[in-house]
């Protein structure tokens, strides 16, 4: 549903071999900023819950006004 975004999706290839969802070569965005670029995260469609390099976490909320 395109009304619920912003921008161009981003593919990226994912490694199962451990049970989960794993990207690599992952970048956050917030606005026009991007606190992170090129970390490993898992991705859990199922829950709120970031899964990240804790500093990666950090810098994510820390660009976000207010969080």
């Amino acid at each position: 549903d395109t009304s619920k975004y912003t921008g161009s999706i981003e593919y990226h290839s994912i490694d199962t071999s451990t049970g989960f969802w794993r990207a690599t070569g992952a970048k956050s965005v917030v606005g026009t900023q991007n606190p992170n670029t090129a970390f490993d995260t898992i991705i859990d469609s199922g829950t709120t819950i970031m899964y990240a390099p804790p500093a990666a976490v950090e810098a994510f909320y820390a660009a976000i006004p207010g969080s």
